[in-house]
């Protein structure tokens, strides 16, 4: 993230760590970044799984 905070992957895979540590919050936040990018850069969305989008978008719908 450090590198390129604007990397999608990048937000996705650090939701999914903070799941893992159960920090909802922080969790939340990553995908919420992750659609966002992929809302504004297109071009990225040939760089992710589309479950991974699937799966960021029923987190933020359904909640963790």
């Amino acid at each position: 993230i450090s590198q390129r905070d604007n990397g999608a992957a990048a937000h996705y895979l650090l939701g999914r760590t903070f799941e893992k540590l159960k920090d909802d919050a922080n969790a939340t936040a990553q995908f919420s970044q992750f659609i966002r990018i992929l809302q504004e850069d297109s071009s990225q969305r040939q760089d992710v799984p589309l479950e991974w989008i699937g799966d960021a978008q029923e987190k933020l719908t359904k909640g963790n």
